[in-house]
């Protein structure tokens, strides 16, 4: 059975040269624009980098047939998993104790 990775790498060599130039392309102007979101940068700045991205996104479909995706997080369904035990534990304990308390 494949992992994530190991899916996304078998998917992306079936992909033109220029898909995969559009997707680094689309990576970077991604990670532009989420430094100047998080430094609070005004709209005006990011929006031009946000226009060409949207543009390289319909370049890429043209080429391929399908949307681009965002890359996908294969570690977030983990977290949501172990976060999940790790709540469901502290709940436990905090019901033991106030068990203790009503006693």
């Amino acid at each position: 059975r494949e992992t994530m990775s190991e899916a996304a790498a078998a998917e992306e060599l079936k992909l033109p040269p220029e898909a995969l130039e559009i997707k680094t392309k689309v990576a970077s102007i991604a990670d532009q624009i989420k430094t100047a979101k998080s430094e609070k940068k005004p709209k005006e700045e990011w929006d031009p980098l946000l226009k060409e991205m949207l543009a390289l996104k319909a370049q890429y479909k043209e080429i391929t047939g399908v949307d681009f995706d965002p890359p996908k997080k294969a570690s977030s369904k983990k977290k949501a998993e172990s976060g999940g035990e790790a709540q469901q534990e502290a709940s436990d304990k905090n019901k033991e104790k106030n068990a203790k308390k009503a006693a």
